[in-house]
């Protein structure tokens, strides 16, 4: 069995974003959701290059990450918007204040 790998690159570590990956990973044999931390969240040049990777494709599949750093990737042109690709009933199944944390100018945004 090939299993698809995810990677998730989050800003600080926390346990429960890592549970929930295990826990996903477990229940869905076929992914495995590999979680990491920013090496050093406030470090302009750590964010510089992960835009970099973005833009090479090289980039993690997830981002958890602050307003700013998104910001920051969306004025760098690495992301791209969600409002067409994600249905009105799936946004109806995800927590509100997620989808808001993850708009910027009015749109949500993905990498």
């Amino acid at each position: 069995l090939n299993k698809v790998q995810v990677t998730l690159l989050q800003r600080f570590q926390n346990s429960y974003t890592a549970s929930c990956a295990e826990e996903y990973s477990r229940t869905h044999p076929s992914v495995e959701v590999n979680v990491s931390q920013m090496e050093d969240p406030r470090n302009e040049t750590v964010l510089n290059r992960l835009a970099e990777e973005m833009k090479a494709g090289t980039g993690p599949d997830l981002l958890v990450l602050s307003g700013e750093q998104l910001s920051t990737l969306q004025g760098a042109g690495v992301l791209a918007s969600l409002e067409d690709l994600i249905s009105a009933d799936t946004r109806a199944k995800v927590f509100g204040g997620v989808l808001q944390a993850g708009r910027r100018e009015g749109k949500l945004m993905y990498s």
